[in-house]
């Protein structure tokens, strides 16, 4: 492969343009610096072409036969498999710029072209295209991976504080103030953690949890009680029925942050071991 490819596989350049000339001369110099290049002679074709090859990139005269470079841009803009390919036009007016912009096109040629100018453009735009597509992974890898966390409290103020601090630290946070809201938020949402206070309107937190993995599909589900500072009323009971964490209402971020992700990888024996 020639040097002026940087992907070890061929990145794949489709060529609309009427003229046959100008598409040969675009080929020659694409494919001499390691592109793999399809050709197609107006839009329509063009179009076949791109749902067949699905091209890395689409180089489009705009004044063309049967379709032209705006319909052509526009028709695989409103396809799955099209509307993400970056299109660079062709054009002989240089003063079109200001429209390309509007239309968003991700660059543009003048006819004549200039070979190194060609390269550098097609270069620039398919490492750009390249960004973009890791950059969108990403975002979906994290998205997917954020575990979701459920906060039964109706502390309003001590909701939210566990909601910022939680938040903060890359979680999906959710607070449900009732009991009623809680069991309807843990059916529609499946969170993966849920921190519920020692009590909630008069119902103590071993209650609670059972009652929430009686309407849970899930099996491992984690729970996490928060209670006051001083007082730890219901905590051994509550983690006998399961829970695998517990906060204080006064702990700081650091402290709430770790008995989730503790919660969320619990020991193979459980807490409740421990508690007679």
């Amino acid at each position: 492969m020639q040097g002026g490819v940087e992907d070890m596989d061929k990145k794949k350049i489709l060529i609309v343009e009427d003229e046959s000339h100008m598409r040969m001369m675009l080929s020659l110099e694409l494919e001499t610096a390691g592109y793999e290049v399809h050709q197609a002679e107006d839009g329509q074709k063009g179009f076949q072409t791109a749902t067949e090859v699905k091209p890395d990139l689409i180089i489009s005269d705009i004044l063309m036969p049967n379709m032209d470079g705006n319909q052509l841009m526009q028709k695989l803009r409103g396809s799955d498999f099209g509307k993400e390919i970056p299109f660079i036009v062709l054009t002989a007016r240089g003063q079109m710029h200001d429209y390309f912009e509007v239309i968003e096109v991700d660059d543009f040629i003048i006819k004549p072209f200039d070979a190194e100018d060609l390269l550098a453009r097609v270069k620039k735009v398919l490492y750009r295209a390249r960004e973009k597509q890791s950059k969108t992974k990403s975002i979906d890898i994290s998205a997917g991976m954020k575990k979701k966390i459920l906060i039964l409290e109706n502390d309003v103020f001590l909701g939210s504080k566990l909601e910022g601090m939680l938040t903060g630290s890359g979680y999906e946070v959710y607070i449900a103030n009732t009991i009623a809201e809680g069991v309807n938020h843990v059916l529609r949402l499946k969170p993966d953690a849920v921190i519920l206070k020692v009590q909630l309107d008069g119902v103590g937190a071993d209650k609670l949890m059972e009652i929430i993995k009686g309407i849970s599909s899930l099996k491992d589900f984690s729970f996490i009680i928060c209670g006051e500072e001083s007082i730890e009323e219901g905590r051994p009971s509550a983690l006998k029925a399961g829970a695998w964490g517990f906060i204080r209402k006064t702990d700081d971020k650091e402290s709430v942050v770790k008995a989730v992700r503790e919660a969320l990888s619990p020991p193979t024996a459980g807490l409740s071991a421990g508690i007679s």
